[in-house]
């Protein structure tokens, strides 16, 4: 049965949950797609896409990059799609491992990207009362400050949540302020994705959660500052952006503000 190859950046969650659309309508249209990334990004979307996944660190993939590589030949993959990027010595190994493929390499997915795809996910049932507020972001500029987080979580029924990143990052008194507070940090994806189907929805800044809760179908708010929203903001059924007129500091938002979107919502 001849498939499809399609190999994912590895790195932010983000990049990886805004090829959903792409792989949801391949599906729709009866290709067999194997996704070649990272072990988690790669078993997250084979939960909630259906489809096959390859760890990007089992062979041929890392020697794709070696000047010298004999491959063994998979003569059923008609295309190979990468985001990773290419050489020549790239090139030529997957031309080799892949013999019936045609190659397409393309640039890393946006939001335009995402949506050129009319393939929307559906929006669940409302499992719960509370919304997850997840105080994390990849890089510190797009991160709400920890203290708004907080303010906000004791002024809707909500969890508040982080990652690992913040985990290590943040420091012994921030942590120490979000453990009070009742935060919770999660370890894994498939953590993260079950606490989010089972709340009412998401409140997040630029980050690969609020990315991934919109790809669940579920109502997300998603807070922006110094990025561009009209690039970057989450594609779903549900989505609501708060952004600023033109790039500033996240401090240009108040509470207050949040939870005047999360009411209104509420009332949709």
């Amino acid at each position: 049965m001849s498939q499809e190859l399609v190999i994912a950046p590895g790195g932010a969650l983000g990049d990886a949950v805004l090829l959903w659309p792409m792989l949801r309508a391949k599906a729709a249209a009866g290709v067999s797609v194997c996704l070649v990334t990272s072990e988690s990004h790669g078993l997250l979307a084979a939960r909630f896409l259906r489809l096959r996944a390859r760890s990007i660190h089992t062979p041929p993939f890392p020697q794709l990059w070696q000047p010298t590589f004999s491959p063994a030949p998979e003569p059923d993959v008609r295309l190979v799609l990468t985001f990773a990027g290419a050489d020549t010595n790239w090139t030529r190994n997957a031309s080799a491992a892949f013999p019936n493929a045609r190659l397409e390499i393309c640039t890393p997915p946006d939001r335009a990207f995402a949506l050129s795809f009319d393939a929307p996910p559906q929006r669940p049932a409302m499992h719960g009362e509370r919304w997850a507020l997840h105080a994390g972001a990849g890089g510190l500029a797009k991160q709400w400050p920890l203290d708004r987080w907080i303010a906000l979580s004791h002024a809707v029924p909500s969890r508040l949540l982080a990652g690992e990143a913040e985990a290590d990052r943040w420091t012994a008194s921030q942590r120490d302020s979000f453990l009070a507070a009742g935060g919770v940090f999660l370890d894994s994806l498939h953590d993260l994705a079950d606490v989010l189907l089972a709340s009412r929805g998401l409140v997040a800044a630029d980050c690969g959660p609020g990315h991934l809760a919109a790809q669940l179908g579920l109502p997300v708010i998603s807070l922006f500052g110094p990025t561009d929203p009209a690039r970057w903001a989450p594609v779903g059924p549900a989505t609501r952006v708060l952004a600023p007129p033109s790039p500033r500091p996240m401090t240009w938002l108040s509470p207050e503000t949040v939870l005047e979107a999360i009411h209104d919502s509420a009332r949709q």
